[in-house]
């Protein structure tokens, strides 16, 4: 994959880890017990995010949102199974059906825990919508900031990554798609636009950031059963 000489930004990934509580560590626990590489999207997706707010949201507490509902808008893909997640082949209308659930599945786990803020809700729920309407599931015209910031950090980092049923596309190519789907007016174009500042994280960015967060989780959640603090995951 193309990384145009640059390397991952060390300032945004600092920050990443430091937004990592033992409820968060939990949550990417869960899911990565059941989809490691969903876990990674999540991570990647992530990383792109909080590249977007801070050209965006000069509010701490959103820029959280914003990071924390990044690494967890894909929670309810832990309901689903890694056959349907990962098929190489095209999916079955029914497997498709199931797999469109997700939003829903991952804010129905978010919204029984009272740590977890709604505007985090909102985006594991809402990530999925476009501004045209032809989203899922309610098939929304008005989406908030945040939920429109991991939209299109998904949606990037999605296509920049190698998947068992798709290659990894280029920056070039990934940012044609992006630009496509701005002026259908299914995402958001002045965010479109500023992706093209960033560079796709390769294999072994990925893999280092996939490391480092999961070290932390694991050290917060260590902590916690050490008496540091207090999660009901």
């Amino acid at each position: 994959m193309e990384n145009g000489g640059r390397k991952m930004d060390c300032n945004r990934v600092n920050y990443l880890m430091g937004e990592i509580t033992p409820i968060i560590a939990g949550y990417l626990n869960k899911l990565n017990e059941t989809h490691p590489n969903t876990c990674v999207h999540c991570m990647g997706t992530a990383y792109y995010a909080i590249g977007l707010a801070e050209q965006f949201i000069s509010v701490d507490e959103k820029k959280t949102i914003v990071t924390h509902g990044a690494l967890l808008h894909d929670i309810g893909k832990s309901e689903i199974d890694d056959n349907i997640i990962n098929k190489k082949g095209k999916l079955t209308q029914i497997e498709r059906d199931l797999l469109m659930t997700h939003p829903e599945k991952g804010a129905q786990i978010l919204k029984s825990d009272k740590e977890i803020k709604r505007e985090i809700v909102n985006i594991a729920l809402y990530h999925h919508e476009r501004l045209d309407g032809s989203g899922y599931p309610y098939g929304l015209h008005t989406i908030p900031l945040e939920v429109s910031i991991v939209s299109v950090a998904d949606v990037y980092e999605a296509l920049t990554s190698k998947r068992e049923y798709k290659r990894a596309y280029s920056k070039a190519e990934a940012m044609d798609i992006l630009m496509e789907e701005a002026e259908k007016n299914l995402l958001s174009k002045e965010l479109c636009e500023l992706m093209s500042n960033e560079t796709p994280l390769n294999y072994d960015e990925k893999t280092s950031l996939y490391h480092k967060v999961m070290k932390r989780c694991n050290d917060e959640i260590l902590k916690e059963r050490c008496g540091y603090g207090k999660t009901n995951i």
